[in-house]
């Protein structure tokens, strides 16, 4: 997977992320790291999930990206 932080049609390939979207990343892998949910280091890496990872895990990481959004305080 791969979180979109620009608009329009999600990317499918590197080299369709904004740049501006990808200085977004940084702050927001950091206040995840900080939480416990560890993310790819760039935002031109994907992520990956296994059998390991529950709904829950889920649902998790999608509350606290939505918590970090809201925040505003990934504007870098």
């Amino acid at each position: 997977f791969w979180i979109s932080l620009q608009a329009g049609d999600p990317p499918r390939r590197a080299d369709q992320l904004d740049p501006a979207a990808t200085k977004i990343y940084a702050p927001l892998f950091h206040g995840l790291l900080e939480r416990g949910i560890a993310l790819a280091p760039s935002a031109y890496e994907v992520g990956f999930l296994s059998a390991a990872h529950t709904v829950a895990h889920v649902r998790r990481l999608a509350e606290e990206v939505a918590i970090a959004l809201s925040r505003g305080s990934l504007d870098g």
